[in-house]
């Protein structure tokens, strides 16, 4: 990535992957400075290839991609537009957990709420 922050290139060409598979603090809704509100409380996955991002949240199984370009603040969810783009980002993120063997959570959180 180093070449990539110092504008020597600019593109990567390979898939970037985060992976955070456990619950970090409480949600609450009143004291909350993030776009999705229940971030930092829910085990999830992302990948990112080129201009697109996939999140993966493993509770429910929800997926959101967004495309970077036209979309920098990942405000307009296309996952449901886009099914072709969800399911290959989809699979590679799948691959990834395997080729890895990425700990993937098995047991929910008996607190949890469906988001409203």
């Amino acid at each position: 990535l180093l070449p990539l922050l110092q504008g020597k290139v600019g593109n990567i060409y390979r898939s970037l992957f985060w992976h955070f598979p456990i619950y970090l603090q409480a949600y609450d809704e009143r004291n909350n400075e993030n776009r999705d509100s229940l971030f930092r409380t829910r085990p999830g996955s992302v990948i990112r290839q080129g201009e697109w991002k996939l999140h993966y949240y493993f509770e429910d199984e929800g997926v959101e991609l967004y495309n970077l370009i036209k979309d920098p603040g990942e405000k307009n969810n296309v996952a449901a537009t886009q099914p072709k783009m969800t399911d290959k980002m989809l699979l590679a993120l799948k691959n990834w957990w395997q080729a890895t063997d990425a700990p993937i959570p098995t047991t929910l959180n008996p607190e949890y709420e469906e988001a409203r």
